[in-house]
């Protein structure tokens, strides 16, 4: 169940965009980005890049989860199931349905 929940956060995002801020100058694979500038990121492009997902990154695959996220792709902090950094559900079967929002 657990695997199933991860993939479907990782597919199907209720809000698809993010935004930063950049606090400071700063540059960016090449580009010059001033203190204030906004940063929109698509989430779905990063929830199936295939250098991080491998090959398959459109498919749905729970298989994927089975070792966690830390076995599901390259680089784990990109994971961001709920738009704003790094929380993951986890699912304890005894209480069934129950859903817990941990932080890492």
């Amino acid at each position: 169940m657990t695997m199933v929940i991860h993939e479907s956060r990782r597919l199907y995002l209720p809000v698809p965009v993010v935004l930063w801020e950049a606090l400071a100058d700063m540059e960016l694979r090449g580009f010059n980005v001033p203190k204030g500038m906004n940063i929109w990121s698509l989430l779905v492009t990063l929830h199936t890049d295939p250098e991080n997902w491998g090959h398959g990154g459109l498919k749905f695959n729970p298989e994927r989860f089975v070792n966690g996220i830390t076995g599901a792709c390259k680089l784990p902090y990109l994971y961001m199931p709920f738009e704003v950094g790094p929380r993951v559900l986890v699912i304890e079967p005894e209480n069934g349905v129950n859903l817990l929002v941990k932080k890492l």
